[in-house]
């Protein structure tokens, strides 16, 4: 049986050389039958795309942002008060905000759809207030399983299903604190040096400059509230007042996107027209960890 994950595209989120190789790389034998086809629609969205740069010229700084109810304050001060949370954003200018979903600036550019379906199903039936509020911005969430192969003496890999997994940060502390097992000691350990590997905080996050919303994390989650009509949700807004405030990984992205007159907005994934829906080999996150050390001597004046 033949695997695959079920991605819907949006075809002005990639540069013509890019979507051809996308095509070429990542989807399924099938789909590479079909990249005349794909090519052929995405010069199409193309041209559609072209026009809206004057027609929709503008629409991204119309996006509405309200303020949160006192109910939604006080159901959001444990997260803001936990240390998880004031370790991230404490050198960050953040507030909570309810921000309208179809007019947020996206930085994706598919959605995978059998994702999508698994998180559908972990919301109930009835979405209270409460429930949306956990969905978007909570610090409770269901991690995928993470493989360990550790490859040398040196070396660890790190996998998962999602595509979340990271190093989050590494510390020194005094051995007396960790339990070591026998075999990996071959000398009198003093010191250890602890690197973490896991997930990002499960928030639902915008970056914020000007008049306009660049969606940074939540991606999948708000796309589920807008298919089942939700127009608005709680996120954490990022105000940006310097370009080095954005994340080094989207700074070039994220300069493009603020520049263009009608970039590519979360409410173009639900037109047909703007989409098209693929087949993509499975994939897993892999992270490799190496540990290397450099051992020197330097001079110093001990009168």
């Amino acid at each position: 049986m033949t695997i695959f994950q079920k991605q819907k595209l949006i075809l002005h989120g990639f540069t013509k050389a890019y979507f051809i190789e996308y095509i070429q790389t990542k989807c399924t034998e099938e789909d590479i039958k079909h990249t005349d086809k794909l090519v052929q629609d995405w010069e199409k969205v193309a041209r559609i795309f072209e026009t809206m740069q004057s027609t929709e010229s503008r629409v991204a700084d119309s996006i509405q942002v309200l303020p949160v109810s006192e109910s939604i304050a006080r159901k959001l001060k444990p997260v803001q008060e936990s240390s998880i949370f004031q370790n991230t954003y404490s050198k960050t200018n953040w507030e909570f905000k309810i921000v309208e979903i179809d007019k947020l600036i996206t930085l994706q550019n598919g959605v995978y759809l059998d994702f999508i379906e698994k998180l559908k199903n972990k919301l109930p039936q009835k979405l209270t207030e409460d429930a949306l509020v956990d969905f978007t911005i909570s610090l409770k969430k269901d991690y995928a399983p993470i493989s360990r192969l550790k490859n040398a003496d040196n070396q660890v890999i790190y996998s998962s299903d999602s595509s979340d997994l990271r190093v989050i940060g590494s510390f020194s502390q005094p051995i007396e604190t960790v339990t070591l097992p026998n075999e990996v000691m071959t000398g009198i350990p003093v010191r250890c040096l602890i690197t973490l590997v896991g997930y990002g905080l499960p928030i639902a996050n915008v970056l914020a400059m000007g008049n306009r919303l660049v969606l940074n994390n939540g991606f999948h989650r708000l796309y589920v509230l807008r298919s089942l009509g939700i127009t608005h949700a709680p996120v954490l807004l990022q105000r940006i007042v310097n370009i080095q405030d954005v994340p080094t990984a989207i700074q070039t992205n994220f300069i493009n996107l603020i520049s263009m007159p009608r970039p590519p907005l979360m409410k173009d994934y639900f037109s047909n027209e703007l989409t098209a829906a693929v087949n993509i080999n499975p994939r897993k996150k892999v992270v490799k960890v190496t540990i290397e050390s450099e051992t020197f001597d330097v001079p110093f004046n001990n009168t």
